[in-house]
């Protein structure tokens, strides 16, 4: 549990913001995609475990189908520097640990309780380098609504729902399923944003669709 709030949950968070903060959210979102390649290496490095084919051809075709949602296919929105991709690194690295670390404690514990104390030994941490009460901004009902939709839909939902497909596939699948996010933000974007159609976008969509359809095809076979 303390390793998955540490090393996985709370260092992931850290190490993300820290990557758009030194270069920018295209590259940051694409390093931390990483994951499954460090997943794949760990399994064979430790447990002398091969991928299977088919999920390495998943990863490849999920990396291409979200480098082209985020960057529109422009290359030079990943030029980032040398600290930027160094802390990017480590958020796919991390990215990897929140994935495997609380694969074993989910076998006996609910998923959300998981969370919650993951949540609960983070935050303790975070607050002793920057208390609660030290610049605190101004609390008005727009704030608080942000900040709330960021708490429960944006962290609490995905990550609980993250915890509880480990139940079901292994750790390299579900951060491979993980790429679906940028396929959404760009649904709803298109749906309650006014964001202009892009069809570069809509391909790196339809790819990420791809490599779970793979995904999902070759392990219906297994069984």
């Amino acid at each position: 549990m303390l390793a998955y709030a540490i090393f996985g949950l709370m260092a992931n968070l850290l190490t993300f913001y820290i990557s758009v903060q030194e270069g920018n959210a295209s590259a940051s979102t694409i390093l931390q995609y990483l994951s499954p390649l460090f997943i794949v290496l760990g399994s064979l490095v430790f447990q002398r475990v091969r991928p299977m084919r088919s999920d390495v051809i998943a990863f490849v075709v999920a990396m291409a189908g979200v480098f082209l949602a985020i960057t529109h296919g422009n290359i030079h929105e990943l030029a980032i520097s040398n600290k930027a991709l160094i802390w990017g690194i480590l958020s796919g690295i991390t990215a990897a640990f929140y994935v495997v670390l609380p694969k074993p404690v989910t076998k006996n514990h609910p998923p959300m309780i998981v969370l919650g104390w993951a949540l609960i030994i983070g935050s303790i941490l975070f607050n002793i380098h920057q208390p609660v009460w030290v610049n605190t901004p101004a609390l008005t009902p727009q704030l608080m609504l942000s900040m709330a939709t960021v708490i429960l839909v944006g962290t609490i939902l995905p990550f609980w729902a993250l915890l509880h497909s480990l139940k079901f596939a292994p750790s390299a699948v579900v951060s491979i399923l993980d790429a679906v996010q940028p396929v959404v933000t760009f649904v709803l974007s298109l749906l309650f944003l006014g964001h202009p159609f892009n069809v570069v976008e809509l391909i790196g969509a339809v790819l990420v669709i791809i490599a779970i359809i793979i995904i999902q095809r070759s392990r219906t076979n297994l069984e």
